[in-house]
């Protein structure tokens, strides 16, 4: 497949991609994350980070995009799962847009470096696409983040230009 080295790499991202989704879409159904965990953990452990990922996402949409709730629930799994949740939370954050770039950086601003910077790519990338007619537009609302932040933000952006 194109942009992958090989057969095997292209098939770990697709496990990726279903252990991503099995948290995001049994969530939907049930808000008993014991039973989301226990249904990660039974994927292969190279792919159970993504199940946890998801999770994160899920967890911020549980709790209505309470960040400091679902970060106490993130924070309650090993620590590798722990840190894949929070990374779900990172991409869910940046998702919650809705033309409220005050409240989206006090939402990012509230992560560690390395999921802070996820979660202003993700705002860039998702007002990238909420302003798809007139990208220049998300790219004035990335300008207007006052730190180094807004480049991940721009980067998100052009990602999908």
């Amino acid at each position: 497949p194109p942009g992958y080295s090989n057969q095997q790499s292209y098939l770990a991202y697709c496990d990726g991609i279903v252990a991503d989704n099995l948290a995001l879409f049994t969530l939907r159904y049930t808000d008993n994350i014991t039973f989301i965990k226990s249904k990660c953990d039974k994927i292969k452990e190279t792919y159970r980070l993504y199940c946890y990922g998801g999770m994160g996402q899920r967890i911020y949409q549980k709790n209505n995009g309470d960040l400091d709730a679902s970060l106490m629930e993130c924070n309650n799994f090993e620590n590798n799962f722990s840190k894949a949740c929070i990374s779900g939370l990172a991409i869910a954050a940046g998702y919650n847009y809705h033309q409220n770039l005050n409240l989206s950086i006090k939402e990012c601003d509230k992560f560690e470096k390395e999921y802070k910077e996820k979660c202003y790519f993700t705002l860039g990338n998702y007002m990238g696409t909420y302003y798809q007619k007139n990208r220049s537009l998300a790219l004035e609302e990335c300008k207007k983040i006052n730190s180094k932040d807004k480049y991940d933000c721009i980067k998100g952006v052009l990602e999908i230009t």
